[in-house]
């Protein structure tokens, strides 16, 4: 991915997020450390504590999602399943018939 991504370091709520964001969206860096850190704690209370409360966000551009959608419809499924990985470890059978982990 290619873009013009200025990075803000915050924290909230204990949770240390490094925001990737375009310059003109950076003034809404916290706002974005607190969504993230909100989820994270209704996660956890969910699942139990994570490991590493620290994460990573980038805004990615909407032109290139639009882009990335077209293109990358069939994987999306994909991306939920990762991102619920750092809490729980889920075994799927997906079309190919192996197993991910």
């Amino acid at each position: 991915m290619v873009g013009n991504l200025q990075l803000n370091p915050k924290q909230a709520e204990g949770i240390n997020v490094a925001v990737y964001a375009p310059r003109a969206a950076s003034a809404n860096a916290q706002n974005f450390a607190e969504s993230v850190a909100r989820s994270a704690i209704v996660f956890s209370d969910m699942f139990g504590p994570i490991p590493d409360p620290s994460f990573t966000l980038i805004q990615i551009p909407a032109a290139l999602l639009r882009d990335l959608r077209r293109r990358d419809a069939a994987s999306q499924p994909h991306i939920g399943r990762s991102a619920s990985g750092i809490w729980i470890k889920v075994e799927t059978r997906i079309g190919d018939g192996a197993k991910h982990v």
